[in-house]
């Protein structure tokens, strides 16, 4: 019997802890500020322009590069030599083709 009630003595008391503790983190939450959104950044300089060279296989290519020596480019087309300059993206001839991943050929805005 003497075993019975300190047990339940300490069940009591846990439940009790428990429920301070579940108290004390509610108040955290609502004494704490609230997080906001962090202002919208300015686009990082890639230093690419209107006049940076882009590459692109004119035999059915269907990505264009930062780099003549692209690894995601079969060897024997490379170094790739035909180009086209980023501001001609948009252009017809070249709208078709994406943007290669590998060497951070910029993407059309």
């Amino acid at each position: 019997m003497k075993a019975l009630t300190i047990i339940l003595i300490i069940l009591i008391l846990n439940i009790c802890n428990i429920s301070a503790v579940q108290k004390d983190i509610k108040e955290m939450k609502e004494t704490e500020p609230r997080q906001t959104e962090p202002a919208p950044t300015a686009e990082p300089d890639t230093g690419i322009t209107g006049d940076t060279k882009l590459y692109f296989c004119p035999d059915g290519g269907t990505q264009y590069h930062l780099d003549p020596d692209c690894q995601a480019v079969n060897e024997q087309f490379r170094p790739m030599q035909e180009t086209f300059t980023a501001a001609e993206l948009n252009d017809e001839k070249y709208i078709q083709m994406d943007a290669c991943p590998v060497c951070g050929a910029p993407e059309r805005k």
